[in-house]
């Protein structure tokens, strides 16, 4: 399990960039949908009406379709930002150079060498306090 919560919020660090690019991309879509009125027509005369016993048309449908639609993205933004709040509330209780660790290796991708450079140390040094950290944020973010 433990390994398991290593290897997630991993993943959560490295997709940081992405899920914030996600998230905008989500709301051009909301604002896409709200938007579109291709399908939402009225009756032309060309349709054959009758009676039926349907409570609602085919309008009410689109509109009902739509605000599902606009309420499940909604709700996966919440979660996404949610998210993304935990890991910058976390990072930002870290020492200096343990987030200097964090951004270089999971937001600007530096490999440990690269970071062990900057920071003068060894890069056997560097990976201890990676998983150091890493074992530090575990309880912040997933719990």
């Amino acid at each position: 399990m433990r390994e398991n919560n290593y290897r997630k919020l991993e993943a959560m660090l490295y997709n940081y960039r992405k899920s914030e690019a996600e998230i905008e991309n989500l709301k051009l879509k909301i604002r896409e949908i709200e938007n579109e009125y291709n399908s939402a027509g009225a009756i032309s005369y060309e349709e054959k009406t009758q009676a039926t016993n349907k409570f609602n048309s085919a309008v009410e449908n689109e509109v009902m379709n739509r605000h599902k639609k606009i309420s499940k993205i909604s709700s996966y933004i919440e979660r996404l930002e949610i998210q993304l709040e935990k890991i910058d509330n976390a990072v930002e209780s870290l020492e200096t150079r343990e987030k200097s660790i964090v951004y270089m290796r999971y937001f600007d991708k530096k490999t440990s060498r690269d970071i062990a450079a900057k920071l003068n140390l060894t890069e056997v040094h560097v990976c201890r306090l990676k998983k150091m950290v890493i074992n530090k944020l575990i309880p912040l973010i997933l719990n």
